[in-house]
């Protein structure tokens, strides 16, 4: 998404609006903010706002979405050539959770609710996908640009 030249758009809002998109019509999904979390309905997704049975969210303040049921869900690319917001932020983060694919970690997320300790599914351009390994009830959807740190269990 190279219209906003590499901005926290391009590789965290972005990709969370891509996921989210593929969810309208989703009931009781939790949505986590860094002010705390929400279980709704997702009705829409549309110029960077989640708009759901409970109010409207600006995507740049979701941190982490948790899923009731696996959920077949398409990943952006990565950024060629990433600058700015992306290169320090978001993609030393990617990479160090790429090196943690099929592994357990707890990650801290920026949501007074959202420590979540997690088995590492898949990596995206700013997203992780993971689930609960004490279920297998809940998957997350979370914003690389909202993680604050991850403790490798394995």
């Amino acid at each position: 998404m190279s219209i906003f030249n590499k901005t926290k758009c391009d590789c965290c809002v972005c990709p969370m609006q891509f996921v989210l998109k593929q969810l309208v019509g989703q009931t009781n999904v939790r949505i986590f903010t860094p002010s705390g979390s929400f279980s709704t309905n997702i009705i829409d997704v549309n110029e960077f706002i989640l708009f759901t049975t409970d109010g409207d969210v600006p995507i740049c303040n979701i941190s982490a979405v948790r899923l009731e049921g696996f959920q077949e869900i398409t990943l952006e690319p990565p950024i060629k050539n990433s600058v700015g917001v992306c290169s320090c932020c978001e993609d030393p983060m990617t990479n160090i959770l790429k090196s943690h694919i099929g592994g357990t970690a707890f990650i801290e997320i920026i949501s007074p609710t959202g420590n979540i300790a997690a088995d590492i599914i898949d990596v995206g351009e700013g997203i992780v996908f993971v689930n609960d390994p004490s279920t297998t009830i809940f998957f997350f959807v979370i914003s690389t640009c909202a993680i604050t740190r991850i403790i490798p269990l394995n």
